[in-house]
């Protein structure tokens, strides 16, 4: 097969990522009607019949896909709801600068975002960290750089001259891992890389790899292991050729003028969920052991990588 006939097939692969990418968010969109969560784009919040305060509103950083974020943390949001009393608006948005815009205009109550988000809304307008899950008995996590088995990959290297998928320009591990790796070897993505592409999803990320639309991508280790876990036929072609240090939790945030009742009562029943059995049963499902207090200064190493890159 000729050069040209390899890039043909290679860039009519991507058109029909990017289509697919791109149908997956117009379905979610025109399905809101057909489940109890509101994912319009813009709500007029108002108190419910019979309801003394309004609803909650919160948002999921795309880490992983629509649907998925849906799919997990729906159980969340329910168990908020019944012990709290307060429907919630769940506000799918694609990238985690979107969510971040939210949370910094206060048109969130809480959000679960990433933790290079998370040290962005700090720097920005000063954000909180509500809580973080802890996972298998840690409160960190790691970027997996990942590649096919049968790539012949074997070392972050290697990559040079590669095809490669970033997941969102704030993402940690998605975006900002790889690119200081980059730079500790004194090259930009443009000269190491042959190409990169944006999914704005963990799980978008694998599919790519997966189905050669990228030679290799950085992944969140959670979203990686999970999926090994639960789901192994996802990455059953795949192989970690490099793992990053520990970085802090993806945390849940609020903005800093949130209610301090509200604040309270948020804390108390996200970190309840592991003694109450209902609660252990749906954080079980998201491989979550508990929620527990995060302090700022585990986000430290995320804001050296920063700081290297902007110097």
């Amino acid at each position: 097969m000729s050069i040209q006939s390899v890039n043909k097939m290679k860039y009519l692969s991507l058109l029909f990522f990017l289509f697919i990418l791109f149908n997956s968010f117009c379905q979610k969109n025109s399905d809101e009607k057909k489940i109890k969560v509101d994912l319009s784009k813009r709500e007029e919040i108002q108190s419910l019949p019979g309801e003394t305060e309004g609803p909650l509103r919160v948002a999921v950083a795309a880490m992983i896909s629509p649907e998925e974020n849906f799919f997990h943390y729906n159980e969340i949001f329910d168990y908020v709801y019944r012990k709290i009393g307060r429907k919630i608006i769940f506000k799918q948005r694609k990238s985690y600068q979107e969510v971040n815009e939210l949370l910094r205009l206060q048109e969130l109550d809480f959000a679960f975002i990433c933790s290079g988000a998370y040290v962005e809304a700090r720097e920005e307008f000063d954000a909180e960290i509500l809580v973080v899950p802890q996972i298998k008995g840690k409160s960190n996590y790691h970027a997996y750089v990942i590649v096919r088995d049968d790539s012949g990959l074997a070392k972050f290297e290697d990559l040079k001259g590669h095809d490669f998928a970033f997941t969102d320009p704030l993402s940690n591990t998605g975006c900002l891992y790889p690119r200081y790796l980059v730079k500790g070897i004194n090259l930009s993505e443009k000269m190491f890389f042959s190409r990169v592409i944006y999914t704005y999803a963990h799980d978008y990320s694998i599919k790519a790899v997966e189905n050669k639309i990228v030679d290799a991508a950085s992944v969140d280790s959670l979203i990686f292991d999970y999926f090994k876990g639960n789901k192994p036929q996802e990455v059953a072609s795949l192989k970690v050729i490099k793992k990053s240090e520990p970085f802090g939790m993806p945390p849940v945030v609020v903005h800093p003028n949130i209610e301090p009742d509200l604040k309270r009562t948020l804390q108390s029943v996200f970190i309840n969920m592991s003694t109450d059995p209902q609660g252990k049963e749906i954080l079980s499902h998201l491989d979550i052991d508990r929620f527990v207090l995060g302090k700022d200064s585990e986000y430290e190493s995320i804001r050296k990588m920063r700081a290297f890159l902007q110097e």
